[in-house]
């Protein structure tokens, strides 16, 4: 039933897309994430919704919508050379044909789609739509790891997404949620399509404390390691300090309640990482990784190289495990170049959006935007660097909401800025022809 109802719905979102084409790539990117497919059974829930969303986006978009930017900024050049170094890369691979084609094709569609959303993301309740639907979709599987969690008193390799998704790794998982908590933060306080009440911002509070129990029951040491660099940044980053600390002393409460002894022992290993197989495995691809960069400095191995890093005791091959590692291996110190820049360019793009806007009242949500959106890929850097997350859907689409933010806010500033210039010209010809 639930399955028919979701179809239903689908297949009338993208009838109204023809009034809106935005809706489509709002569809493309739900099922991205939450992949009903996978959760649900029914009628429709076997068509690749994905493939004719994304196709119907960019159809009615040609035909409807045809916004482009007005310029092209150069981080979205960067993320284009980005894109094209991959296809380079991919020409050199040394793994198995089949995993390399495989990622290749997962991580260009993931790129490609940022880059064609950021067309479309034009405006401020089109901002806001998206943020709405990434959140949408994660926060199924949040509320369903919340459940588990407190049924079986910790969780554990149950609370994650489904296998086939974005989410179905239990790190990234837990990385995911600690990146969308600052954008929830934001749209409880400058939402305008939600009403702006007490009572919905408190749900999303409580929905942001759902998500930190749902992190502490994935049982991720990687999430621990980002929790104070997720407190610190919102504390230095908001003018109201004192919700904050009460934020993170409910939470660290919370967890000191709730965690089990299992948990506590999980997050101990993180001091005895040299008697942990997991960290000794880090280490190990960590270290193939970088002399794998050294012997092929340019292009590296292509992806999928790390099935080439067969473990001798476990009998299979170690991942990444570390976002740096991960591009240093497969895309060799140019593709580590062009990344590293993204991210830079990321946090960079969030101050200046948070800069520019302090002048204007009437924008501050985009400047409160910006930094959210710089808490989300320190979150992302800092959980990254134990997870092979290097393109993951949330990365790319936090780099779409940061060019579309940047440009709208540029946008907005320069209408205001414009009569003002306007009428300084026109007075200094006025003052011309009095003295001509």
């Amino acid at each position: 039933m639930s399955g028919l109802l979701l179809t239903l719905f689908l297949i009338g979102s993208l009838g109204a897309a023809v009034f809106a084409p935005i809706i489509a790539a709002y569809i493309f990117t739900f099922v991205t994430y939450m992949a009903p497919k996978f959760v649900l059974y029914g009628p429709g829930m076997a068509w690749p919704w994905a493939a004719i969303s994304g196709v119907t986006a960019v159809i009615l978009w040609v035909l409807i919508d045809r916004k482009i930017l007005s310029k092209i900024s150069f981080l979205y050049c960067l993320i284009v050379l980005w894109l094209i170094w991959i296809n380079v890369t991919t020409q050199f691979a040394q793994g198995d044909e089949f995993h390399v084609y495989y990622k290749y094709n997962l991580a260009v569609k993931t790129i490609i789609a940022s880059l064609f959303i950021c067309l479309m993301l034009t405006s401020r309740i089109r901002i806001e739509g998206f943020i709405i639907v990434i959140i949408a979709a994660v926060g199924f599987y949040v509320g369903r790891g919340f459940v588990i969690t407190l049924l079986t008193g910790g969780g554990g390799l149950a609370v994650t997404g489904e296998t086939q998704t974005p989410l179905g790794d239990r790190n990234a998982f837990s990385t995911v949620i600690w990146m969308l908590i600052p954008l929830i933060m934001w749209l409880s306080a400058h939402t305008t399509i939600f009403p702006r009440v007490r009572i919905f911002q408190l749900a999303l509070v409580g929905f942001s404390f759902v998500g930190i129990i749902t992190i502490v029951g994935t049982q991720s040491r990687g999430a621990l390691v980002a929790a104070p660099f997720f407190f610190a940044f919102l504390f230095f980053q908001s003018n109201k300090k004192i919700p904050i600390i009460l934020f993170g002393i409910s939470a660290i409460v919370m967890v000191g309640l709730l965690a089990p002894q299992e948990w506590w022992d999980r997050m101990a290993s993180i001091l005895l990482y040299d008697e942990d197989n997991s960290a000794i495995s880090r280490f190990n691809s960590w270290n193939f990784a970088w002399n794998y960069a050294l012997q092929h400095p340019i292009v590296g191995g292509g992806f999928r190289i790390f099935t080439l890093n067969i473990d001798p005791v476990a009998n299979r091959w170690l991942d990444a495990h570390s976002i740096y590692f991960e591009v240093l291996g497969e895309h060799g110190f140019v593709g580590f170049f062009l990344f590293m820049s993204i991210m830079i360019g990321l946090l960079l793009n969030g101050r200046h959006i948070a800069r520019v806007c302090r002048p204007y009242p009437d924008l501050a949500w985009a400047g409160d935007l910006g930094s959210k959106i710089v808490v989300s890929i320190v979150l992302y850097m800092v959980g990254g660097a134990f997870l092979s997350l290097a393109f993951h859907p949330i990365t790319y689409d936090m780099a779409a909401l940061s060019l579309a933010l940047r440009h709208l806010v540029h946008r907005e500033i320069a209408k205001r800025e414009l009569p003002a210039a306007e009428r300084y010209r026109s007075g200094f010809r006025g003052e011309v022809q009095r003295r001509g």
